[in-house]
C-alpha cells in the first residue's frame, strides 16, 4: 500500500517537474497547435521553458503553475503551430536563491508531421 504524502509535502516524494503532453516520442499533426501541459512543484509556481530543435532554441518563455511549492500545481502553454520536424520541450525551474542554476527539469522529445 502506498500512502501519498499530504499536499504540502508532495515535494518529498515527487519529481519537481512533469510534462504530461506531449508525451515522449509522440507524433503530432502540423495542422494543429502544440499545447504543453504538466505538473510542477516549484517556487512561487514559476515554470521556465524552451522549445529546441537540435541544439537551437526555437522559442522560450515562462508560465505560472496553479500553485507554488510545496504544493503541486498544473501548467499549460501553447507553442502554436510548428513546422514538421523533431523537437524537444525543456521545462525547468531556476534557483530561487539567485536564478543562475537549474534545480529541476524535464525534457521531452516529440515529432511534428
Amino acid at each position: 500500500t502506498y500512502n501519498r504524502p499530504p499536499s504540502d509535502q508532495l515535494y518529498t516524494e515527487l519529481a519537481p517537474i512533469w510534462v504530461t503532453t506531449p508525451s515522449r516520442d509522440q507524433v503530432l499533426a502540423a495542422s494543429k497547435p502544440v499545447i504543453v501541459t504538466g505538473q510542477a512543484i516549484v517556487f512561487e509556481g514559476n515554470v521556465t521553458w524552451q522549445l529546441r530543435q537540435g541544439s537551437t532554441v526555437v522559442k522560450s518563455g515562462h508560465t505560472t503553475a496553479t500553485a507554488g511549492a510545496p504544493a503541486q500545481g498544473s501548467y499549460t502553454f501553447s507553442l502554436g503551430r510548428l513546422s514538421p520536424g523533431t523537437y524537444s520541450i525543456r521545462v525547468y525551474e531556476l534557483s530561487m536563491a539567485d536564478g543562475s542554476s537549474v534545480v529541476g527539469e524535464k525534457v521531452v522529445t516529440f515529432t511534428v508531421k
